[in-house]
């Protein structure tokens, strides 16, 4: 049995231990997900400030959905919104900043049909991504499943060792719209050997 002044000690550590503990949580996942937005090639590749950094074609917005959560509830995530449009002027574009020494990068995002997506081909509407440099530019093609759900996709792009100045994505076929979030830009850096 404690005595009374021993018993307080005692909570009072063990209170102490459990914000420490939360502190160091709290600040290890912050580290992380600012080592992540530092990896980024771009800025804001995940909306939540809005449109900053982003160049948005005609009707395109940045809008609040409802996501569930692992835990069950719900919650507010920022996305793009794409309205899908005959004249292609639905691009979203942003400036790269890389390092001169960059062999390739690594392009990943998410896109998710909207509940008013309709599909103009059978197996899927294409998305075109673009790397762009100062003479010229590569892009990737994707499929677009209109299966409602969030799509991951991924792209290794190597361009000659070329400084790549912006990347952009549009959407060529289909009615509705899509919605894009979590787009991040990886540079991989040439490996120097000895001489």
């Amino acid at each position: 049995m404690f005595t009374r002044g021993e018993f307080i000690h005692r909570t009072a550590v063990a209170s102490v231990t459990r914000r420490v503990m939360a502190v160091l949580i709290v600040g290890g996942w912050l580290h992380a997900l600012a080592a992540e937005e530092e990896n980024n090639a771009i800025k804001n590749g995940n909306f939540e400030k809005g449109r900053m950094s982003w160049s948005l074609g005609t009707g395109v917005r940045v809008i609040d959905v409802p996501e569930k959560a692992e835990d069950g509830s719900t919650k507010t995530n920022k996305v793009c919104e794409i309205p899908l449009r005959k004249d292609h002027a639905n691009k979203i574009s942003i400036p790269v900043t890389m390092a001169k020494q960059t062999k390739e990068l690594t392009v990943t995002l998410r896109v998710k049909p909207s509940e008013n997506f309709e599909s103009a081909l059978p197996d899927g509407d294409q998305m075109r991504l673009n790397l762009f440099y100062l003479r010229g530019s590569t892009y990737k093609v994707c499929k677009i499943k209109p299966n409602g759900q969030w799509q991951k996709f991924d792209w290794n792009a190597s361009f000659g060792g070329q400084q790549i100045t912006s990347f952009s994505l549009d959407v060529l076929s289909g009615k509705g719209s899509v919605w894009v979030d979590d787009v991040v830009v990886k540079c991989q850096q040439l490996v120097k050997t000895g001489q």
